[in-house]
């Protein structure tokens, strides 16, 4: 860490839900109220005695008080006064605009324990909700859009000064502007540490001409804050932005924060980690893993280190990039520049101009699947000397280039090690554990279905629609100390819509201990441990979960989103699986079609008119996926306006012709109504054809049949 004081640890707070509204009575201290009609000069302890103005409740209330604000537009800057104030917006639209000339909504200046909760802001010039050297405090469930900031910075959440321990989750921020020759920021942190944020919905701010790069989440000089859950999304420049300030000289920084579960689309750069190029070894621990990441330029670039010193190392693990695009060489879904000595597993790359790319010392890349890159799937080394690069059980399939012009399959190829799978199309995304999966990638460049290398993998025991059977879970926990199972943790198992459960149980099959009590609800289980020890990071193990009913509708795309829990369902970990599919059951589908293939009078072809003899095609086929037993095929015969002339087989083989001369004959396999002997053609009123069985290869086979019109 920095030489400054941290007065608070870690807080870890995962929000689950969106809107967390506080009823009167939640609180420790008083209660007091405020409307846009109310009165300054009243109690302010009901709405009927409101008060006016929230600066005015701010000045008036004391530590541990709660303010309930109702509708309507506040004109004014708000400097909470007090450790412990909370302001809670008590209906949907309580609007907060200090008006453009005004630099902040609610200023939080040296204080610990605030709560800002379910506001509307806009405008102001610096930050809508500004908190400086101030700790523990939550901003949450939020909306905050289209703020102005002439010759400023512009930011929605500020964060300075030591501002450390705080809780930013569940709120939108869109419409964040700045000046051209500045920038904008969604959620913004300088110098500040211990933060978590999480569950925020950031789109749609900063400007592409004339350029005022936005950065949705953005950490400068702030060390081990957690970023999680949010979605940023649809707008030029940065989406998570890390970076040690050029100008700090101090002694060596530490930047290790944890970027865990974002989804990121639509932007120049998802994930950027910059260090000092000024300072070595700024940035160590850092843990970016599991996020979700399309349609970008750049995917995760991390450039640690400097000069000739290795860097300070982290973990890149379980990400996914996607890009639809191909051949552009600004495209690159995972750039290791520089000397961060990384460890890279179980990340999938799909599009781009490279795939992963690693350049100078001491990378463990193991696991990790690329596909479909114009250049490189995996290019390492570059034009630094490879030393100390380890590559294991890494797969590639269908670059746009192999060995043509300057792109590689694989640069560097002594640094591949332990059989390298490289691989074409996969037919059905299945593949063995161990192997990685590219098919989590649309065209479109959208993400769906498993995320890496198959760090977490699914399979049934029977795959037929609607069976009841047991599938094998295979999970890999993942790298940092953070992700382990407690021994009274949970596994959740979130099967798709259509699955379901008959009198479930689970049992161990390898590496780990203790028992697992199983509860099911709809589609999902969850296991809960006891009597076990703690799995620790990146450890597998193995579990058999039973009484698991496929769904009765058939898909070739189907994948379980898997998280572990701790004994507060908290989630530690979320992941998606493999895919798998689920097939039909044994079945047949016969196809039949009739239709007249010649006419013809005394062996002339003309039009049907009476004595014209109509020769009939019938065409079949077996589309199921087992044999048909006991076929018939009938037609009816117009007695009183047609004769059965003859019969021929086609290219079909091995059917009985038979006749009947009922009106309504029963159409059973073995029916008495229909015999093989020709009877009188004037009294013929059906024919069929039977065959005991009907193969699956017998596709589009033929009989016909001819009648002569009276």
């Amino acid at each position: 860490m920095r030489n400054r004081l941290h007065k608070y640890g870690l807080i870890m707070l995962l929000l689950f839900s969106s809107t967390i509204l506080f009823q009167p009575g939640d609180a420790t201290g008083a209660t007091y109220y405020v409307k846009t009609n109310g009165n300054n000069g009243s109690l302010g302890t009901s709405w009927a005695q409101a008060w006016k103005t929230l600066g005015y409740a701010a000045s008036n209330i004391s530590s541990g008080d709660t303010v309930y604000v109702t509708n309507g537009r506040y004109y004014e800057t708000v400097a909470i006064q007090h450790d412990n104030d909370i302001f809670i917006g008590y209906s949907d639209d309580v609007i907060l605009d200090p008006g453009i000339t005004k630099n902040y909504g609610f200023v939080i200046q040296s204080l610990s324990g605030v709560r800002i909760e379910n506001f509307k802001f806009t405008n102001s010039r610096v930050a809508q909700v500004y908190l400086n050297n101030s700790t523990s405090c939550v901003i949450t469930n939020n909306i905050l859009h289209h703020n102005y900031a002439p010759a400023n910075n512009g930011s929605a959440v500020r964060l300075e000064n030591v501002s450390d321990g705080n809780v930013i989750s569940a709120n939108e921020i869109y419409g964040i502007a700045a000046n051209v020759g500045f920038n904008c920021y969604g959620i913004y942190l300088h110098d500040s540490d211990n933060n978590t944020i999480t569950s925020n919905n950031i789109h749609d701010s900063g400007q592409a001409i004339p350029i005022i790069p936005f950065h949705g989440i953005y950490l400068l000089n702030s060390d081990n804050n957690i970023v999680r859950y949010n979605w940023v999304h649809d707008m030029d420049h940065y989406g998570i932005h890390v970076m040690v300030d050029n100008s700090y000289s101090g002694p060596t920084t530490f930047l290790d924060n944890k970027i865990l579960d974002n989804t990121v689309h639509g932007m120049d750069y998802a994930i950027l980690t910059e260090d000092n190029p000024y300072i070595d070894n700024c940035i160590r621990g850092q843990v970016i893993a599991r996020n979700k990441i399309w349609k970008t330029g750049k995917g995760i670039i991390w450039n640690a280190g400097s000069g000739s010193a290795d860097g300070g190392g982290g973990w890149c693990y379980k990400n996914v990039v996607a890009r639809a695009s191909l051949n552009d060489s600004y495209l690159e879904a995972f750039r290791f520049p520089d000397w961060p000595k990384v460890y890279v597993n179980y990340n999938t790359a799909r599009g781009g101009y490279y795939g992963i790319y690693f350049q100078n010392n001491g990378h463990a890349i193991y696991n990790n699947a690329t596909g479909y890159n114009y250049s490189y799937s995996f290019g390492i080394g570059g034009a630094q000397p490879t030393w100390y690069q380890y590559a294991y059980y890494c797969s590639a399939e269908n670059s746009g280039k192999l060995d043509t012009g300057s792109g590689r399959l694989v640069w560097s190829t002594g640094c591949m090690y332990a059989d390298p799978l490289f691989v074409s199309e996969v037919s059905n995304g299945r593949l063995q554990w161990n192997s990685p999966l590219i098919g989590v990638a649309q065209p479109d460049g959208t993400v769906r279905g498993a995320i890496g290398g198959h760090p977490s993998y699914l399979k049934a025991a029977d795959e037929t629609a609607s069976s009841t059977t047991s599938y094998t879970l295979v999970y890999v926990t993942g790298m940092y100390s953070g992700d382990v199972i407690p021994s009274t943790g949970k596994i959740k198992i979130e099967f798709p819509t259509g699955f379901s459960f008959n009198s479930p149980t689970a049992a161990v099959v390898a590496n780990i201990d203790g028992s697992l009590g199983v509860s099911s609800f709809g589609s999902m289980i969850v296991l809960t441990r006891s009597g076990g020890s703690q799995v620790n990071a990146n450890r597998a193990f193995k579990l058999r979960i039973s009484g698991v009913v496929n769904p009765a509708v058939v898909s070739s795309n189907y994948f379980c989103v898997i998280s572990t829990l701790n004994s507060s369902d908290e989630v530690i970990e979320k992941e998606e699986s493999n895919n798998f599919r689920i097939i039909g059951g044994a079945n047949t589908t016969i196809s039949i079609s009739k239709s007249v293939s010649n006419v013809t009078l005394a062996g002339v072809q003309r039009s049907a008119i009476p004595g014209s003899t109509v020769k009939y095609l019938i065409e079949y086929s077996n589309t199921g996926s087992v044999s048909a037993d006991e076929v018939v095929i009938y037609d009816r015969m117009e007695y009183s306006m047609t004769t059965f002339k003859t019969a021929y087989n086609g290219t079909a083989t091995s059917w009985t012709l038979q006749y009947s001369t009922n009106t309504s004959p029963s159409q059973s396999y073995s029916s008495a109504d229909y015999d093989n002997t020709l009877p009188n053609k004037e009294d013929i009123k059906w024919v069929r054809w039977k065959k005991p069985s009907v193969a699956t290869t017998e596709d589009a086979r033929t009989l016909f049949f001819e009648i002569i019109i009276k």
